[in-house]
């Protein structure tokens, strides 16, 4: 009987693929969770993540920010709004 070889791409390389994902989620995580350790008392989590995608997006416009952050226009115009108050951000 033919001895069967593995194939390329099998489950052990599934499995390390999949550890390596999950160690740089937590990673990813802990990060999160230091940055807003930091300002906790006054950015929310929301307004967080309205920092982040300017940080990566840079000028942005508003609607385009609502779109990305899944949130009514009015609401992004809010979180703006008090970005800016605690200079945080600038129009």
């Amino acid at each position: 009987m033919a001895e069967r070889e593995a194939p390329i791409g099998g489950t052990s390389d599934v499995d390390g693929v999949t550890r390596a994902v999950i160690a740089a989620s937590r990673v990813l995580v802990a990060v999160s969770a230091r940055s807003l350790s930091e300002i906790e008392e006054s950015v929310t989590l929301a307004q967080f993540r309205m920092l982040v995608v300017l940080s990566t997006r840079g000028t942005t416009k508003l609607v385009a920010l609502a779109d990305l952050l899944h949130v009514a226009p009015s609401t992004a115009m809010r979180m703006v709004d008090r970005l800016i108050a605690a200079g945080l951000a600038d129009r």
